[in-house]
């Protein structure tokens, strides 16, 4: 295109010949007109703005959606907290100084490393409560207090110490006041069972003792609480502490662990291999308690979940020997465990517990009036049932870590003895009636969707002769036969069917009888 300006305004003194492709500029150099092509805009089509429309429109409610939903996921935790919070006794530091009478040296229950315990009965409720109060001046009582606030708000099991509620804060000097709420146990520990105050091994007869079965109980109780906290938690936990002053007993006599003031968590990978984490207390648990030549978690070493089963094999001997680890008995290099180990199988009856030596005899002589096989037979099988218990306690106890069993097995090895037990214990009793005693003792067990057995008399009348009696729970609703024969009619014989095929018509029955009654609801 020529222009029309410049010196392309005077056709006379510009020549454009042989230039046929040019257009425009003036009319004096006859060009054709130029066709402009304008450039047109790319408009984007209908469908197109529809699309963007949507796409818009559909990330506008996505950011909507978000916006509320993390709006209703922070109400939910503040929600959350506060139910929680609300699960908890709300209690402070003077409702405690009158739950105790002042913190008196009367309500003192126990003394531990890093504070006192008190029995406390709450004036709001008049809840029976024990109230751990933590001696701040003691070095390390402020990490004891934290480590046990972490440790139980996150763990649950029937066989640990329930915490109530918690307290921090001053006390009317103004110091600093922390202490933690626990559920009271009626039975005080298993330090006060094993070793009441002021005897020295002898057996009174005002004296306070646990059975065998008691005692094979309160040693599953405690197994299933290392069971839960080693496996089962979120967080793998070591008790770092376990001793018999440690475990608890309800009034039921169940076995809780308690006392989670050394407590320490793993990472996962830390179940089978030597943990990462080390203590600035010094030594970690109690002399006697701990792994030998501090193989674990000793002064300033790792810690990991066979420390604790060390520990719970030393507490199994002493429970069934009646003697502690730190017996002046044992000097030198002669250890609770290598005590028991020299002298089990041949030499059982002169390490066990005087006291279930007392109750084999006891049994024995409850049963005098029976053939001599017999005595010897229940005699027998509870000395296996002691011989089996005792190695279980070794082998948790070995010094070489990888030599212990794990408390999974621990758990599965010691109720099958307890099962194996209640069976053995009773199956010597003969009545005078024939296969009565194998009827007392299939009774015995347990079952799902049994009428449940409370509990088991066996002993002698009034004149002499054996007494065996069953306590069953009551079923209010009697017999099955009363509600369908409540007036006596006479049976009719009819062809049996398989059992199989009982339950396939039953279940048609119901299906049935179910679907009318979806069918009269909705015409209803």
């Amino acid at each position: 295109m020529v222009p029309i300006k410049g010196v392309f305004r005077n056709a006379t003194a510009t020549s454009l010949k042989g230039n046929s492709k040019l257009c425009g500029s003036i009319p004096e150099f006859r060009l054709p007109n130029c066709k402009l092509q304008h450039a047109n805009k790319r408009r984007l089509s209908p469908t197109m703005k529809l699309i963007i429309s949507l796409v818009c429109g559909i990330l506008g409610v996505i950011l909507v959606l978000t916006f509320l939903y993390l709006q209703c996921l922070r109400r939910g935790k503040k929600e959350s907290a506060s139910s929680d919070s609300d699960k908890f006794l709300k209690v402070s530091y003077q409702s405690l100084l009158k739950a105790t009478d002042a913190f008196s040296s009367t309500n003192l229950i126990g003394m531990g490393s890093f504070g006192s315990v008190y029995k406390g009965v709450l004036e709001e409720g008049g809840t029976t409560i024990a109230i751990k109060v933590f001696n701040l001046v003691r070095r390390g009582a402020y990490k004891s207090f934290t480590a046990e606030c972490e440790a139980l708000k996150n763990i649950r099991h029937r066989n640990l110490v329930k915490v109530l509620s918690v307290c921090s804060g001053s006390d009317y000097r103004g110091n600093d006041f922390k202490a933690l709420i626990y559920e009271f146990m009626g039975n005080g520990s298993l330090e006060e069972w094993l070793h009441p105050a002021g005897t020295n091994g002898e057996i009174n007869d005002g004296q306070r003792s646990l059975t065998f079965c008691q005692r094979l109980n309160i040693a599953i109780d405690v197994a299933m609480a290392l069971e839960y906290l080693h496996h089962h938690c979120h967080t793998p936990t070591v008790h770092c502490d376990l001793k018999p002053s440690n475990v608890l007993l309800d009034d039921d006599m169940i076995g809780h662990v308690g006392d989670f003031g050394l407590a320490k968590f793993l990472p996962i990978t830390s179940q089978t291999s030597s943990g990462n984490q080390s203590s600035s207390l010094g030594i970690k648990g109690t002399i006697g308690y701990t792994p030998p030549a501090n193989a674990e978690y000793g002064m300033g070493h790792n810690v990991w979940i066979q420390g604790d089963v060390y520990s719970y094999g030393i507490l199994l001997l002493e429970m069934f020997t009646g003697k502690k680890p730190i017996d002046n008995l044992f000097q030198g290099t002669l250890t609770l465990h290598n005590f028991v180990k020299a002298a089990v199988p041949e030499q059982l009856v002169e390490i066990v517990d005087p006291v279930l030596v007392q109750e084999m005899v006891q049994v024995e002589m409850s049963t005098s009036n029976h053939r001599n096989e017999n005595n010897a037979r229940l005699r027998m099988k509870t000395e296996e049932c002691l011989i089996s218990i005792l190695e279980i306690g070794l082998a948790c106890s070995a010094e070489l870590p990888g030599e212990r069993l794990d408390i999974s097995d621990v758990v599965a090895q010691m109720c099958q003895i307890r099962k194996k037990h209640t069976v053995q214990l009773l199956a010597p009793f003969i009545l005078v009636r024939r296969r009565a005693s194998k009827s007392f003792t299939a009774e015995c067990e347990a079952h799902y969707n049994l009428v449940k057995v409370i509990s088991a008399c066996s002993g002698s009348d009034y004149g002499g002769h054996d007494f065996k009696a069953l306590i069953y729970e009551v079923m209010v609703n009697g017999r099955l036969e009363e509600w369908l024969h409540p007036i006596q009619t006479i049976e009719v014989p009819r062809e049996r069917l398989d059992i199989s095929d009982a339950m396939v018509e039953m279940c048609r029955i119901r299906n049935a009888l179910q679907a009318n009654r979806i069918y009269e609801l909705i015409r209803i």
